[in-house]
């Protein structure tokens, strides 16, 4: 597939799509009569990218547009229409199915007797909507950047760290050390080098992992205190303040994380963790997550009683709340 646009001063505008950026598109010509009742099934395969490389399950609904429609099957994949023009969001249950523009010509390749014994047009578009992120750096050799938001108002002797992975029921042979079946590799990134993240700093060195164990054997220290396991940093929205983070768009007190996650070692793209308050709390209780807002939203295709995070998405979450919201990094 190609990145397309609806916009003409865009390298990628094609006229087809109406919607906007990011979306991908592939156009071809089809034999329908191998189609069921002339539906098909698709499921994207994203490479290098963020999350997992192929979708997980679709639940698609009705779709809209001007021809919509329901495939007259039950299926997990996205089903499309032979012959018309296909819209779909990346991991999303939506679709629009439309009528080619009755300006549109059959490329010159197609025989027209057999178009008309179809009664449609055979050539079918597809498009997808995701949202890639562009780097002028090469990426890590860790995996895709993931970020983890967590909202607490806290105190200027408390600090909050992160502990997970996924849990003994999806690893039943999941062990205490690191690496483990249960453990996901990942490689902290810097937010600042101020003195505001020289605790932050401090303890992501030798970080290794996304564990359930608390500081690792080779982790830094701050001040000879310990790390209690993955750390993160106080931010906020607001631009004067030192703790000021672009990505936080939703006010003071979201504890941050920024790290490099290898996605290949979740499951289906998605991970577990809690939190842990120091010199608080200490974990957070058990956790009932409703569906995700944002937007990539969704929910995990596991049950946890612990936050359900994407990897390689920004995921926002309230310490000890059930809720949470999901985003796509914005291309730069």
């Amino acid at each position: 597939m190609a990145w397309t646009s609806n916009n003409p001063s865009r390298a990628g505008y094609q006229s087809l799509n109406t919607w906007g950026d990011h979306y991908w598109m592939v156009e071809f010509e089809m034999d329908c009569s191998d189609t069921e009742n002339g539906w098909f099934e698709v499921k994207s395969f994203l490479l290098n990218g963020q999350g997992q490389g192929w979708e997980g399950d679709v639940h698609q609904a009705e779709c809209q547009g001007t021809t919509g429609g329901k495939a007259p099957f039950a299926t997990i994949n996205h089903w499309a229409r032979c012959g018309f023009v296909n819209k779909f969001d990346f991991q999303g249950n939506g679709c629009e199915i439309n009528y080619f523009p009755t300006t549109e010509t059959p490329s010159p390749g197609v025989n027209s007797e057999f178009i008309d014994h179809f009664c449609i047009r055979i050539i079918s578009l597809l498009f997808f909507s995701h949202t890639i992120v562009e780097t002028t750096t090469a990426p890590s050799p860790i995996g895709d950047r993931t970020v983890v938001f967590v909202k607490m108002i806290t105190n200027p002797i408390q600090d909050l760290f992160l502990r997970g992975g996924l849990d003994s029921i999806l690893r039943p042979n999941c062990s205490s050390g690191v690496p483990s079946s249960c453990t996901i590799p990942i490689k902290d990134n810097s937010l600042g080098e101020t003195e505001h993240y020289a605790k932050y700093n401090a303890w992501r060195e030798g970080d290794t992992a996304l564990d359930w164990n608390g500081a690792e054997k080779n982790q830094g220290t701050y001040q000879n205190r310990p790390a209690e396991g993955t750390p993160m940093a106080w931010t906020s929205n607001n631009p004067s303040r030192p703790g000021y983070q672009s990505l936080n768009t939703w006010g003071d007190h979201y504890w941050m994380v920024d790290f490099n996650m290898d996605c290949s070692q979740t499951e289906q793209g998605w991970f577990e963790f809690k939190s842990v308050l120091y010199n608080g709390q200490g974990w957070e209780n058990d956790i009932h997550q409703i569906e995700c807002e944002g937007s990539f939203n969704g929910n995990a295709p596991f049950k946890s009683n612990n936050h359900m995070a994407k990897c390689g998405f920004i995921n926002k979450f309230d310490f000890g709340a059930n809720s949470c919201e999901i985003n796509y990094f914005q291309s730069s």
